[in-house]
């Protein structure tokens, strides 16, 4: 028997920070799929706060309910397509005529005003380096979906080490001291 492990279910045991994480992490944000990921890491060393943890997970959802992004459409709720005009007894398959608007969540809303925020800084909103530069934005998003690590960032940019991990951490700071975000206690 390995130390530190169950003998039913073999998941390892989980002390400190990371058992504050849900098990499975949140399917939104890749970075804490099984407590792995590196919004995961940050919470579990002590580097990230409930704040900046509540913000990641803000922002990959609101990521997943956006309609096109790089990697394509995303899955679409049918419950979130509002179609006016047209038969009122059963949904139309495709919609000829009237209006369809898309709801957006607040999570959606939340990531388009900051990205918006970030863009309208200017030089203050850009990560810049030796090789290149690229918005707070993007080099967030990158991390926060396992898109790119911080440490390759780093190197692609031509920053120094960690530069890249800080502003991130910094911009998940903003993202939670902007829209007072709060995690909501756990009911039990």
């Amino acid at each position: 028997m390995i130390p530190g492990r169950g003998e039913d279910d073999g998941d390892a045991l989980v002390t400190g920070r990371l058992r504050d994480l849900p098990k499975r992490g949140d399917p939104a944000v890749p970075g804490l799929v099984c407590g792995r990921g590196w919004v995961a890491l940050m919470y579990a060393r002590g580097r990230m706060d409930v704040a900046q943890l509540a913000a990641a997970v803000d922002i990959g959802r609101g990521l997943a309910t956006e309609i096109g992004t790089a990697s394509g459409l995303r899955a679409i709720d049918p419950s979130r397509l509002v179609v006016d005009g047209g038969n009122r007894t059963s949904p139309p398959l495709a919609p000829s005529g009237g209006t369809v608007s898309w709801v957006v969540s607040a999570p959606a809303r939340r990531v388009a005003e900051w990205r918006a925020a970030v863009r309208a800084a200017g030089k203050a909103g850009l990560l810049r380096g030796r090789h290149d530069a690229l918005y707070l934005d993007v080099v967030t998003v990158k991390v926060l979906m396992g898109e790119a690590s911080p440490d390759a960032l780093d190197r692609d940019l031509g920053v120094r080490k960690d530069r890249t991990r800080d502003a991130v951490l910094s911009a998940l700071a903003g993202y939670a001291a902007t829209f007072r975000l709060d995690v909501p206690k756990d009911p039990s």
